[in-house]
C-alpha cells in the first residue's frame, strides 16, 4: 500500500468513526473493499452496509466471495449477525 493510498484510508476510517459517534444517519463503507475482512473492518467501524466496486472489475465474484468471507469472519469472531458487529470497536464494554 502507498503511502498516500495508506493516509487516505486513515482519513476515511477517521471521518467513519466521527460520523457513526453523531449516530445520526446510516453508514455506507465504500472504497477499497477487496476483501471480507476489508468490509469488516468497515463494519465494526460503523458502517451499516458496504459498497464493492473497483474489486468486481478484475473478478466478476468479488462480491458473492466478499460475502462468503464476511459471514465466515463474523461467525468466527462470535457474532450472530452484521448487525451484531456494526460500531463494535466503538462499545467501550464488550472490547
Amino acid at each position: 500500500m502507498s503511502g498516500i493510498l495508506s493516509a487516505d484510508v486513515r482519513l476515511s476510517m477517521e471521518s467513519l468513526t466521527r460520523v457513526f459517534a453523531n449516530g445520526s444517519v446510516p453508514i455506507l463503507g465504500m472504497g477499497g473493499v477487496a476483501s471480507g475482512r476489508d468490509a469488516l473492518e468497515l463494519i465494526l467501524a460503523g458502517a451499516s452496509g458496504v459498497s464493492v466496486g473497483t474489486a468486481s472489475f478484475g473478478d466478476p465474484m468479488a462480491i458473492p466471495r466478499i460475502q462468503r468471507e464476511l459471514a465466515a469472519l463474523l461467525v468466527a469472531k462470535g457474532f450472530a449477525s452484521v448487525k451484531d458487529a456494526i460500531g463494535y470497536a466503538h462499545r467501550e464494554d464488550e472490547n
